[in-house]
Parts: structure tokens; sequence; C-alpha cells
């Protein structure tokens, strides 16, 4: 099932928070940045998406 914008962020959050911390060891901050930002390119593309659909509708 493909997640929504808002679960995406709140992953997202939830990664910067887990690597702002300190918590995470080198190689699982790397890999949670790895991760964010794959969920950043999907972000991006919903949002394109969305656009797409405004400027539609409007024209």
């Amino acid at each position: 099932m493909k997640k929504s914008y808002e679960e995406l962020l709140a992953e997202l959050k939830d990664i910067i928070e887990k690597i702002e911390s300190g918590e995470a060891s080198l190689e699982e901050s790397i890999t949670l940045y790895e991760k964010g930002t794959d969920i950043l390119r999907q972000c991006e593309i919903i949002l394109q998406e969305a656009e797409m659909k405004v400027t539609e509708l409007q024209g």
C-alpha cells in the first residue's frame, strides 16, 4: 500500500530525530540517511502529481 504524504513526512521526521540525537551508530545513520533521501524523493513525486492536478483543474 502506498503511504500518504503525511505518513512519509512523519517517517522522515523520525529519521531526522534519530540521526540528530546521536543515538544511531555511523552505519545506522548512513542507512537512515539513505532511507530519508528515498522518502524525500517519494514526497517530491507526490507534490509534483498534486501540482499537475491543480494545473489541470485551473486550465
